[in-house]
């Protein structure tokens, strides 16, 4: 997910936190909607594009000192063709120039908008998003060869 819903995203809770310190507890969303000029529907819809991934490496609980990641449950032990998949993908991202595996890894790895990543970079988010569309377009040739 990218572009402007994300960025609204972004922007909502963001005033959801400002009206929270300002009113001293937490806004309604028709507060938040309203300080943002935007319609309830509109809100809504980018609240719940912005809503967080949980990481399949994301650890659980302990069971006798041992980690639970979510992986561990989501598991299908008789399908090795995910396992295959993702060496496959591995080998693909490898061949990646670097700052194109960079930007496709703060992307999709640690959830960053284009903004941030430009920034975290040093360019444009005008070219983050050329150069991740670069490297989708690439990776998808490479998984199709």
């Amino acid at each position: 997910m990218t572009g402007p819903l994300k960025e609204t995203g972004i922007r909502i809770r963001y005033t959801q936190e400002q009206l929270t310190k300002e009113l001293g507890r937490e806004p309604k969303l028709s507060e938040v909607a309203a300080k943002l000029e935007l319609t309830p529907e509109q809100l809504t819809e980018a609240l719940e594009a912005t809503q967080y991934l949980t990481s399949i490496h994301e650890e659980l609980y302990q069971d006798d000192g041992d980690a639970i990641y979510v992986i561990d449950q989501l598991a299908d032990r008789e399908d090795d063709n995910r396992f295959l998949e993702h060496m496959a993908l591995e080998e693909v991202l490898e061949r990646l120039p670097e700052r194109e595996k960079k930007i496709l890894y703060l992307r999709f790895y640690r959830d960053r908008t284009q903004m941030e990543v430009a920034k975290e970079i040093g360019i444009s988010q005008v070219q983050v998003s050329r150069l991740e569309r670069s490297a989708l377009k690439k990776v998808r040739e490479m998984f199709s060869s």
